[in-house]
């Protein structure tokens, strides 16, 4: 990719996550988010530990949303057939937010139905347990924060690409220089 595609395609997703910033915060208190990311740290610090490795050395992770998970999917008006995430690593972080009724998160192993309301946090190892929502009325979004498993490649040698000159320590990866 040459400098120009990389600043043009840069603006484009600056544009495009300050979008998603607004209608988060336009549905969720963006401290619930935050508080989030400290109880995961309090209450589960090994999970936290285990997540925050692979995010720590993300370039451009600075102030990420979904911290310490190094993805966030959005999900609008969206219902799922039962499946599990196989490819997460540890545990997935689900957040709902819209003007819904319904919409219940299944965990089938646990035996869990939980009526979910806008901003209620719900974090569970989605690649061991089998989980859907159900039918919902309104419009019902989720944000599922979320690692892949492919994340320790990274940490363990850059997928195969830490000795490239791009992985020194010292390299400014917003000036790609």
């Amino acid at each position: 990719m040459n400098m120009k595609e990389y600043h043009n395609m840069s603006e484009v997703l600056r544009q495009l996550f300050e979008y998603v910033e607004n209608m988060v915060r336009s549905h969720l208190r963006y401290s619930s988010i935050c508080e989030t990311c400290l109880q995961i740290r309090n209450y589960l610090p090994g999970i936290h530990g285990e997540l925050a490795t692979y995010a720590d050395i993300l370039p451009g992770n600075d102030n990420f949303i979904g911290y310490p998970f190094s993805g966030l999917v959005i999900n609008f008006n969206a219902s799922t057939k039962a499946h599990r995430d196989t490819n997460d690593m540890v545990v997935c972080c689900v957040i709902p937010v819209g003007q819904f009724t319904k919409g219940e998160l299944v965990l089938k192993e646990a035996g869990l139905v939980l009526p979910l309301t806008v901003g209620d946090v719900v974090i569970f190892p989605s690649g061991r347990i089998t989980h859907f929502n159900l039918a919902y009325e309104g419009q019902r979004g989720s944000l599922v924060r979320h690692t892949d498993q492919a994340g320790a490649n990274w940490v363990k040698d850059r997928n195969g690409w830490k000795c490239h000159d791009y992985f020194d320590d010292g390299f400014d990866w917003m000036g790609m220089g």
